[in-house]
C-alpha cells in the first residue's frame, strides 16, 4: 500500500456529493473581496480632518522659522557702522533698574593725568553690576590738556554705599583705575557708567586696556589720536569702534558683538563666543600685519580696505550715522 495519499483535484464539497472519501484534510483559502475603508460622508470627513491638521502644522512651522530668521542678525550692507545691538540678553538674570529710582554713590570717581607723562591707562571692574556703558571719546584740548576718567555709580539702597570701591594709582608710567562692586546681587541695583576722554590736541598715546564684565564699550571716532595697543574685553556686552587707530587692537566678548572700523599697523584680533563680528579693518602702514576674527556661535564679516589716510575716515562714519551718503 502506498504511503502517499492522493490529493483531490476537485472541490471537496463535490467529492462528498459523489461519496468520495478525502484522506487528507484540505482547507481552501479563497481570497475575499476587500471592504472599502470609508464610504461617502465619512470618507470626506476623514480627508478634511487630516488636511486641516497638516495645514496647521505647516503654518506653525513656517511662522516659527520666519521669526527665528527675523531675529537673527542679518548681513549689513555697510560694515563701517551699525547700531543693531539689541541681542535680548539676560545679563546674568539681574533685575532691570530705572535711573530715576537710584541714588548716586557718594565716593570720588573723577580722575585725570597728564598724557605726556603717563603712557598707559588701565580700567578694570571686579564684581557684578547692571548693564553699563564705557564711552571713549575726546574733548577740547585747548581747554583741558589732561586725560579725564569719570566713574559714575548709581545705587538702589544706601546700604550699598560702602560696598563700592574705586581706586586709582600710578605705577611707573601706567595709570590704573580699579572698580570693585558686590560679588552677588539679588534685588539690589548697582549701575556703573565710565567716561574716558582724551584731549583733542593729543596725537599719540601708549596702551589702553579696558576690562569690564557687563558693559557696552564705545570708541567715538578719535581720528587724531593713535594708540600703541588697545585691549578691550567684556562678557555681556558689545564693542563698537567709530574709528579706532592703533598699532595693535584686541577686542573680545562672550555674549555680544564686535563692530566698527579699526585702523591698525601690526595686528587686529576679535574673539566672540555667542555673537558676531562685523568690522572694517584697514592697515595704515606697509608691511606684514596679522588678522584674526573668530566666533563660536555666530558669523564673521570683515572688510579689509586698502590703506588710506586715517584722517579722512571719520567724516564718512558721521555721515552714515546721520543717515546721509558717505563721501567718496
Amino acid at each position: 500500500m502506498s504511503q502517499y495519499a492522493k490529493l483531490p483535484t476537485a472541490d471537496p464539497e463535490k467529492l462528498q456529493d459523489q461519496n468520495c472519501s478525502v484522506l487528507v484534510a484540505y482547507h481552501p483559502n479563497f481570497a475575499q473581496p476587500a471592504q472599502p475603508r470609508c464610504e461617502g460622508q465619512s470618507c470626506r470627513r476623514t480627508f478634511w480632518k487630516r488636511f486641516l491638521i497638516c495645514s496647521f502644522v505647516f503654518f506653525l512651522t513656517f511662522n516659527v522659522a520666519r521669526n527665528m530668521c527675523r531675529n537673527f542678525p542679518g548681513f549689513y550692507q555697510d560694515s563701517y557702522y551699525t547700531d543693531e545691538f539689541d541681542l535680548g540678553l539676560n545679563y546674568d538674570g539681574l533685575r532691570i533698574c530705572e535711573d530715576v529710582d537710584l541714588i548716586p554713590w557718594r565716593g570720588n570717581g573723577n580722575f585725570e593725568f597728564d598724557p605726556e607723562l603717563i603712557r598707559s591707562l588701565i580700567v578694570k571692574l571686579n564684581g557684578m553690576t547692571q548693564h553699563g556703558t564705557v564711552n571713549i571719546h575726546s574733548h577740547d584740548g585747548n581747554e583741558r590738556n589732561s586725560t579725564q576718567i569719570s566713574v559714575q555709580v548709581l545705587l538702589s539702597d544706601e546700604n550699598l554705599q560702602k560696598t563700592i570701591v574705586v581706586d586709582a594709582f600710578l605705577q611707573g608710567d601706567a595709570f590704573s583705575v580699579f572698580i570693585t562692586t558686590p560679588r552677588e546681587l539679588t534685588d539690589e541695583c548697582v549701575k556703573v557708567d565710565i567716561e574716558i576722554s582724551f584731549p583733542s590736541t593729543l596725537a599719540s598715546f601708549g596702551d589702553l586696556e579696558v576690562k569690564v564684565p557687563n558693559f557696552d564699550v564705545y570708541e567715538h571716532c578719535i581720528a587724531e589720536l593713535r594708540f600703541n595697543e588697545v585691549d578691550i574685553g567684556t562678557t555681556y556686552g558689545n564693542v563698537f569702534a567709530g574709528n579706532l587707530v592703533a598699532s595693535s587692537a584686541y577686542a573680545s566678548t562672550t555674549n555680544g558683538a564686535i563692530t566698527g572700523h579699526f585702523a591698525v599697523s601690526q595686528s587686529f584680533e576679535a574673539n566672540v563666543a555667542n555673537g558676531w563680528v562685523n568690522a572694517t579693518v584697514e592697515p595704515f602702514a606697509e608691511g606684514k600685519w596679522d588678522l584674526s576674527a573668530k566666533s563660536v556661535n555666530g558669523w564673521v564679516k570683515l572688510a579689509v580696505l586698502r590703506p588710506v589716510h586715517v584722517d579722512r575716515l571719520c567724516p564718512g562714519l558721521l555721515a552714515l550715522q546721520s543717515g546721509g551718503p558717505a563721501p567718496r
